[in-house]
């Protein structure tokens, strides 16, 4: 059976109303987020417990010694993106660049670090 296409009048829109006005109050909550957090949440955690093992990990991460801060410009969802995750500052992280790429390279010792569920 042959079909014919499907005409429509307007175009498919892009982004749903309700997607959108979730992004611009992400947007809003995520400058305020990180504002508050200036410093990556994993540096921060590898270099209050100042065992070799964190200093050769954080050296493996940020490529600097752990005294050097890496700053945050990044948030992580610990727990994803989908539903009500997206906006739920409780299962954010933030991050630098470096630490964000880490994460999700290495999901094994994530998950064990509590980065990732």
């Amino acid at each position: 059976m042959k079909r014919s296409p499907i005409k429509r009048k307007t175009r498919l829109a892009r982004v749903s109303k309700k997607r959108r006005i979730e992004g611009a109050i992400y947007a809003t909550s995520r400058k305020e987020y990180l504002e508050l957090r200036p410093f990556c949440e994993v540096w921060r955690q590898l270099s209050q417990s100042l065992s070799d093992d964190s200093l050769a990990f954080c050296k493996e991460v940020f490529g600097v010694n752990w005294a050097t801060p890496a700053y945050s410009c990044d948030v992580h969802h610990v727990k994803g993106r989908s539903g009500t995750n997206y906006l739920d500052t409780s299962t954010w992280m933030a991050v630098s660049r470096k630490g964000h790429m880490w994460i999700h390279n290495h999901p094994k010792k994530s998950r064990e670090m509590g980065w990732l569920s």
